[in-house]
């Protein structure tokens, strides 16, 4: 894969890599597999979030309206 980045990314990307002693590339795979784990791990769960987050606000609400 080929893609033009800002030359600060570059020395960024160049610097980790030498402090990690990895090659460049390898630095770039790890980071898009774990950002691609990330987002399937968070798309996979967001549906319960968000029922967590109705059902507490369900009961906050009415939990005021019997005060």
């Amino acid at each position: 894969m080929h893609t033009r980045i800002s030359e600060d990314l570059d020395e960024a990307l160049q610097d980790a890599a030498r402090r990690l002693r990895v090659p460049v590339s390898n630095l770039v795979r790890n980071v898009l597999e774990d950002v691609f784990d990330v987002v399937e791990a968070v798309t996979e769960n967001v549906g319960d979030f968000v029922e967590d987050v109705v059902s507490i606000g369900r009961s906050r609400r009415n939990a005021l309206m019997l005060d």
